[in-house]
């Protein structure tokens, strides 16, 4: 029905799947790997994508979406893409992503808990009205903890990113931000 599918494995406008004990790796066709579009209640659990081309999960215009101990290694481009949903990442590793372990974008709302991210370009990014809360999560080796910043004018605001109960060892730098945007690390362990 003229859907042109940009993914892997591709998810569009559906609702209340669950998908478990799933390995994608190296693909070379799609820009991403996973991706989910116009979608709710999506459960990925026990998920592994290696070397992807570019991003590894592209997750646009979603809700209720649930990622659960997903590992990713090598992301071509970002870990995994937000734009306009809303999220939870759980126990989850994202490793040596060329551009940014989670990426959020456009009015998302994404909360991480007790996660890893290691050896990224940057770890966690968050812009244009978009908010990362992140619980009991692991950030090592790093170039960049957290980035956030105002991209579209079109939202009118930067990014905001809470960290609670954090460890945050032998990375480069700790944090990019603009003037529009807002970066608070609670009750955290820094050896910088």
């Amino acid at each position: 029905d003229k859907i042109q599918y940009t993914g892997m494995f591709s998810l569009h406008n559906t609702e209340n799947i669950k998908i478990k004990n799933l390995k994608l790796e190296n693909n070379s066709l799609y820009d991403d790997t996973l991706h989910l579009v116009y979608c709710k209640e999506i459960d990925l659990i026990n998920l592994k994508i290696l070397n992807a081309r570019f991003d590894a999960i592209d997750i646009d215009t979603s809700e209720k979406i649930r990622l659960i101990n997903v590992n990713i290694f090598n992301a071509g481009n970002d870990g995994i893409d937000f734009m306009e949903s809303q999220a939870l990442v759980s126990d989850s590793i994202i490793k040596s992503a060329k551009d940014k372990g989670i990426s959020v974008g456009e009015n998302s709302n994404i909360l991480v808990f007790r996660s890893e991210f290691l050896e990224n370009n940057i770890a966690n990014a968050a812009k244009d009205g978009s908010k990362i809360n992140i619980l009991l999560t692991k950030f090592i080796r790093n170039n960049i903890i957290f980035s956030s910043y105002a991209k579209n004018y079109q939202y009118n605001s930067g990014g905001y990113i809470d960290s609670y109960f954090s460890l945050f060892s032998d990375n480069k730098d700790l944090i990019e931000i603009d003037k529009s945007s807002e970066i608070n690390i609670f009750n955290s362990n820094v050896d910088n």
